[in-house]
C-alpha cells in the first residue's frame, strides 16, 4: 500500500500490511518516490518509465536554469500561490510549490513555511504579489472579495492553474508540465519558443499512453473537467 506519510506507513506495517511512504516536499525527493514506486512495481516498463521521467525532468530543469540564470532579482516576479479561498490559505516555502516557482524564474511572495497555511487578506496586501496563481480546487473568488483589489488581479496577472489527471501545481507527476507552464507564464519572451500544447501532447503520450485532442488540451489548461 502506498500512503502519504511515514507515520501511516508504520501504522500499517504494525498491522502486517506492506506499506510505502510516498511523501515528498522537494523535486529530488519526488524523483526518489518515483524510483521507489518503480522498484515496488518491479517491471521493466516501470523502471524504464521512471528513467524516462528522470531524463525529461533533468532536461527541462536544465533549460529553465540556463535561461533564468541571468535574471536580476527584480526580474523574478513575486508569485503568490493560493490554495483555497475559504478559509484563505496559501502555499509557502519548503514546499514543492515553492520549488516550481523558483525553477520557473520567480520568487515565492508568501513569507510562511508549508502547505495550506492560513493567512489574512491584510497580510497578502502587505506582500503585494506581482502574480497570483490559484489552485484549481480553491473555489470561486467571491465578487465582494478584497483580493480583487490587488494589483495582480487588476493587471490580469491572476491565473488559474491547469489541472489534468491531477492538479499540476500540487504533488503529482504533472509537475514536469507545471514548471514549463509557469516559466512560460512568468517569462513569455524568455520562453517564446516553448510550446506548452506540444509539451502536453508529448507528456501524456509518453507517460499515460493517451493522445490528447485539442479540446482536451484547452480544457486542461483552463482547469476544466473532461468533456462529457
Amino acid at each position: 500500500m502506498f500512503v502519504p506519510t511515514a507515520a501511516k506507513a508504520q501504522e500499517l506495517r504494525r498491522a502486517g500490511v506492506t506499506a510505502l511512504a510516498a511523501e515528498y516536499m522537494t523535486m529530488p525527493d519526488m524523483l526518489a518516490s518515483l524510483d521507489m514506486s518503480a522498484e515496488a512495481i518491479g517491471t521493466l516498463e516501470a523502471h524504464n518509465t521512471a528513467k524516462r521521467y528522470h531524463q525529461e525532468m533533468e532536461r527541462v530543469l536544465e533549460l529553465l536554469k540556463f535561461r533564468t540564470a541571468q535574471l536580476h532579482e527584480t526580474e523574478r516576479p513575486r508569485v503568490l500561490h493560493i490554495a483555497r479561498f475559504s478559509p484563505l490559505q496559501v502555499d509557502g516555502e519548503k514546499t514543492l510549490i515553492d520549488a516550481w516557482i523558483q525553477a520557473a524564474g520567480g520568487t515565492n511572495a508568501a513569507r510562511v513555511t508549508g502547505n495550506h497555511r492560513p493567512v489574512s487578506f491584510e497580510q497578502i496586501a502587505v506582500w503585494n504579489p506581482d502574480v497570483v496563481i490559484v489552485d484549481s480546487s480553491a473555489g470561486e473568488l467571491p465578487a465582494t472579495s478584497p483580493l480583487r483589489t490587488l494589483s495582480a488581479f487588476k493587471q490580469q496577472k491572476w491565473w488559474i492553474n491547469p489541472k489534468g489527471v491531477f492538479a499540476w501545481d500540487r504533488y503529482g507527476c504533472e509537475e514536469l508540465l507545471q514548471v514549463q507552464w509557469a516559466a512560460k507564464m512568468l517569462h513569455p519572451t524568455l520562453f517564446a519558443d516553448l510550446d506548452i500544447r506540444t509539451a502536453m501532447r508529448n507528456f501524456y503520450n509518453i507517460f499515460f499512453h493517451y493522445h490528447l485532442s485539442e479540446d482536451d488540451i484547452s480544457r486542461i489548461l483552463a482547469a476544466k473537467p473532461p468533456a462529457p
